[in-house]
């Protein structure tokens, strides 16, 4: 960033799509639109339109005219999912009569590719209150290695996902000091489940069999204490040993709450808050270690 741009940032994800506009890189004037916050759809997965409508609204008002734009998404690019939208609905023609054909890749190969955790990095940097820090990102899975470089993914394959990284921050800069992959996997035995060994998506999938919803996790954690947590030795196994046919597949409180699996479920959450705590301190320790120069962190 330089004090002579504008900058807009498109988060094309999978759950709540947003976009942030920082005029002339000042952060005071930082302005953010959800599209779940202006549709009143939570994890609809809709394209941003809605909410780049918004923000062409505002910048007309304040005569913002020029600006760099970068997106983002897990897992898959957002050009990857903008042509399978338009392979089955006419996604290219519906933001031409929009006026929004600037914010895809398509029509305007200008807009630069921020991987995941590098976006979920520079979102902890812009509100960081510290020089000199360790930044940790830690999810269910960022994007595939890829569309990394050499050095960045190490001796990972194609298809692994980035699942922890570690900067080190240094005022406005960003220097990449680790990241960790995961693989996906299946198990013919749950042919409709996909499992992995990270942390977060072995989260994800506990947040998944208790609440019937991926994006739970905040519940699982608020669930934890009121279980008995098992031990752990190897996640890819515990999940696919899980009883499936016991998970949650109510929609209200009410059945939840009348489970007969209910206290399985408290034990559950209790199993992988531990495996998570264990992760992070062990983590966290060893940062400590490499970098004590280091005083501060940011999960």
């Amino acid at each position: 960033m330089n004090e002579e741009n504008n900058y807009l940032g498109i988060g094309k994800t999978k759950f709540n799509s947003s976009v942030c506009l920082i005029p002339f890189n000042d952060l005071s004037q930082i302005q953010i639109w959800q599209t779940e916050r202006l549709t009143r759809k939570k994890d609809s997965g809709a394209w941003p339109s809605v909410a780049l409508n918004e923000m062409d609204l505002y910048k007309t008002q304040k005569n913002i005219s020029e600006f760099k734009i970068a997106e983002n998404r897990d897992v898959e690019t957002p050009s990857f999912f903008e042509d399978f939208y338009n392979e089955s609905f006419p996604f290219y023609d519906f933001i031409g009569k929009k006026k929004l054909e600037k914010y895809s890749k398509k029509f305007n190969p200008q807009i630069k590719f921020i991987t995941h955790h590098e976006a979920h990095a520079y979102a902890a940097l812009t509100m960081s209150p510290y020089e000199k820090s360790i930044i940790v990102v830690m999810d269910g899975a960022g994007n595939r290695a890829q569309e990394f470089d050499s050095l960045s993914r190490g001796t990972s394959d194609d298809e692994d996902l980035e699942e922890c990284t570690v900067y080190l921050q240094n005022g406005p800069r960003l220097e990449l000091v680790l990241k960790r992959w995961i693989k996906f996997v299946k198990n013919p035995s749950q042919a409709n489940h996909i499992f992995s060994n990270g942390i977060g998506y072995f989260y994800e999938k506990v947040s998944e069999y208790i609440f019937n919803s991926p994006t739970s996790a905040g519940k699982v954690m608020g669930l934890a204490p009121f279980g008995f947590p098992e031990t752990v030795s190897n996640r890819l196994v515990f999940q696919t040993k899980i009883n499936w046919e016991n998970s949650f597949l109510g929609k209200n409180k009410k059945e939840w709450e009348e489970s007969i699996h209910f206290n399985g479920y408290c034990n559950l959450a209790a199993t992988v808050q531990q495996e998570l705590e264990k992760d992070y301190h062990s983590l966290l320790i060893s940062m400590k270690q490499k970098f004590p120069a280091y005083e501060n962190i940011i999960l």
